[in-house]
């Protein structure tokens, strides 16, 4: 179960390392006139976000899988413990 935890670094350090910096980048920039490599800055934030959100939506698919398989439990095991006043 180690993949979700990694999963989820993944989302934390991509988002810190390359979205947020190249946002407030933009913030700064006079929407006249953007700078020249504009293009090349989108592209970057866009395949960090893309590595992202694949990156989320695998931890998220680990963790309902990881759900759904723990709650599989055969009714005749659910009913062998049982305690006897439960049943009637």
């Amino acid at each position: 179960m180690a993949v979700l935890p990694a999963l989820l670094v993944v989302v934390f350090a991509t988002t810190l390392a390359v979205n947020l910096p190249i946002n407030s980048d933009q913030a700064g920039w006079p929407v006249a006139s953007p700078p020249a490599d504009w293009a090349s800055v989108r592209d970057r934030w866009q395949l960090a976000h893309l590595a992202r959100t694949v990156a989320a939506l695998l931890a998220f698919g680990v963790l309902v899988g990881s759900a759904v398989r723990g709650q599989r439990t055969p009714a005749a095991v659910r009913r062998s413990t049982m305690r006897s006043w439960e049943t009637a």
